[in-house]
């Protein structure tokens, strides 16, 4: 990655997804963390190439001194085969207006686990889904039970002690990990970034995104659905 320190200092909010930190200088990675003292914001998004991942390895860099999760030193990818109900912890409601009461499912995300010694808030975890009631092909009758497990995953965790804030969302915005998230909501958004094709993804999915980005960057947002 290559930014001169004016495109870094007039940014008001950085995204990594899926990108690795062996493509970012350290020099680069201290700038960023200087402009987030000074008011911006920084989100980083999980997946394969990011945290720590398949490749991504930002264990140990002043990008993850700056985030409010440890990240793991080995292989930290989660796989739900059945699914995980992505809901906030117990305590936390009205997360942006949002029907967590009928919550969305994904598919995988990044082990992360809270810092010490740090002030965060966990606003979204992820509950693994497992069979509680089955019965076998070939009997008359047949029969699933889903409940979530006991354990959870942590996967929004937030940060806002300093002037800029710091989010870290563990799962992922695209396939295979975003797993029905990316069609949460009861009506249709559509969208199409020029040069790309549009795509359709759900309104609460939407609405998600728009406030999680406008929180982390101080940013206006119209039109939220």
């Amino acid at each position: 990655m290559q930014l001169s320190r004016q495109e870094i200092e007039n940014r008001q909010l950085f995204i990594f997804s899926d990108y690795p930190a062996s493509q970012v200088s350290v020099p680069i990675q201290q700038a960023i963390v200087r402009s987030v003292a000074l008011g911006a914001g920084f989100l980083m998004i999980g997946g394969w190439e990011s945290f720590h991942g398949f490749g991504g390895n930002w264990d140990g860099t002043p990008i993850a001194e700056m985030l409010p999760v440890e990240i793991q030193t080995k292989d930290d990818r989660l796989n739900f085969c059945h699914g995980a109900i992505l809901a906030p912890p117990r305590g936390v409601s009205g997360l942006w207006d949002l029907p967590w009461e009928a919550p969305p499912v994904i598919g995988g995300a990044n082990r992360l686990e809270l810092k010490e010694g740090r002030d965060w808030n966990l606003l979204l975890q992820a509950f693994p889904m497992t069979p509680h009631r089955f019965q076998p092909h070939g009997q008359k009758e047949f029969e699933f039970e889903w409940k979530p497990s006991p354990c959870s995953y942590p996967i929004l965790v937030t940060s806002d002690d300093r002037r800029g804030r710091v989010a870290s969302f563990a799962s992922d915005v695209a396939p295979h990990w975003v797993g029905g998230f990316v069609d949460w909501g009861d009506k249709r958004v559509s969208t199409q970034a020029a040069g790309a094709n549009a795509i359709e993804v759900g309104s609460y999915y939407s609405l998600f995104w728009k406030q999680l980005l406008a929180w982390t960057g101080r940013l206006k947002v119209k039109n939220p659905c």
